[in-house]
C-alpha cells in the first residue's frame, strides 16, 4: 500500500512539474513576443479636424488655493485650443476666486468664467445655471 502511495505521489508531482514548466515556457514566449516582436496593430494619429468641440464646466466655491493648478492643468492639455472651452462656474465665492478667474480669462480667450451671486448654492445649481 505504501509503495502505491509513493508511486502515485511521484506521478502527481511529475505531472504538476510538467504543467508548471509548460506554463512558464508559454509565458516567456508570450512576453518576448510582446516585447520584441512586430506589433500587429498600428495606431493612426488623430486628425485634429475630427475632434469634437468640448466645453469643460468646473463648479467652484472659494477655490483660490487650488484654482491655479486646476486651470493650468487644463490649459496645458494637448487638446486643440480652438476646440476647447473652459467654463469655471464661480458659485458665491467670498475669496479671490473671481479676480483669479477674470485674470485667466483676460489671458486666454477659451476661458469663459461664469459668476453666480444669486440663486441657490451648490454644485448642481451652479452647473444647471451655467448650462
Amino acid at each position: 500500500m505504501l509503495q502505491i502511495l509513493k508511486l502515485f505521489l511521484k506521478i502527481y508531482l511529475l505531472v504538476l512539474m510538467v504543467i508548471l514548466t509548460l506554463y512558464a515556457i508559454r509565458h516567456y514566449v508570450f512576453s518576448f513576443n510582446r516585447l520584441f516582436g512586430k506589433q500587429r496593430m498600428y495606431y493612426q494619429d488623430i486628425i485634429d479636424s475630427d475632434l469634437p468641440f468640448i466645453s469643460v464646466l468646473i463648479p467652484m466655491h472659494n477655490e483660490e488655493k487650488v484654482l491655479h493648478a486646476i486651470l493650468n492643468s487644463l490649459i496645458n492639455t494637448d487638446y486643440p485650443k480652438d476646440k476647447l472651452e473652459i467654463i469655471p462656474v464661480n458659485d458665491h465665492s467670498k475669496d479671490n476666486t473671481k479676480e483669479i478667474l477674470d485674470n485667466y480669462a483676460s489671458k486666454y480667450s477659451f476661458i469663459k468664467p461664469f459668476h453666480r451671486y444669486s440663486g441657490d448654492r451648490g454644485k448642481q445649481n451652479a452647473l444647471n445655471d451655467a448650462v
